[in-house]
Parts: structure tokens; C-alpha cells; sequence
């Protein structure tokens, strides 16, 4: 039984931190959607923290992140972040997909 506790415990510990990013994540993008743009960009830092601790910046979850809070600074009509960020999204795409993955 602990055997298969000390097997099963990896995969269970990393669906629920995966689980952590997904929601902020997905909060990110509800509140996008619903026009309430500075507060998505307050969920998308929270999703790139828990994205960088997690995963990593090299990761389709911390890019994704960082895409998310681009479309939210673009919202507020801030294009030069906005647009810093999508570089860096580019840049990180062909380091981890060696292509652009936007």
C-alpha cells in the first residue's frame, strides 16, 4: 500500500499544481472577456508567479501567461507593453518550439 502511495503520490501532487495555474489562468481570461482588463492583469502576474515557481519560464504555461496579460494591457491600451510582451512570447516560442508558437 505505501508503495503504491510513493507511486501515485508525483502524478497527484502534480495534477493539483498544475490545477493552481490552470484556475488563475482561467480567471485571467474570464475577466479579460468581460472587459474588466486591469484586474485580468492582476490574475495573469498571479498565473506568470505561479507558472514561473512551477514550471518554469521556459513553458507553454508561463508563455500563455505572459500572452494573456498582453491582451489585457492592449485592453487598457497600453500597446508598448502589450507588445513587449507578445515579443517575448515570440522569442520564448523559438526557444522552447524552435519556431513561433502565437
Amino acid at each position: 500500500m505505501r508503495f503504491l502511495f510513493l507511486l501515485l503520490f508525483p502524478l497527484i501532487y502534480f495534477q493539483a499544481v498544475c490545477q493552481d495555474w490552470k484556475s488563475v489562468n482561467s480567471k485571467s481570461i474570464q475577466l479579460y472577456h468581460e472587459g474588466k482588463y486591469a484586474e485580468a492583469i492582476i490574475a495573469a502576474n498571479q498565473a506568470l508567479e505561479l507558472a514561473t515557481h512551477q514550471f518554469g519560464k521556459n513553458t507553454s504555461q508561463y508563455m500563455a501567461s505572459l500572452s494573456n496579460k498582453g491582451y489585457a494591457q492592449a485592453g487598457l491600451g497600453d500597446y508598448l507593453q502589450a507588445l513587449s510582451n507578445f515579443k517575448q512570447v515570440v522569442n520564448l516560442s523559438f526557444l522552447v518550439y524552435n519556431l513561433p508558437h502565437v
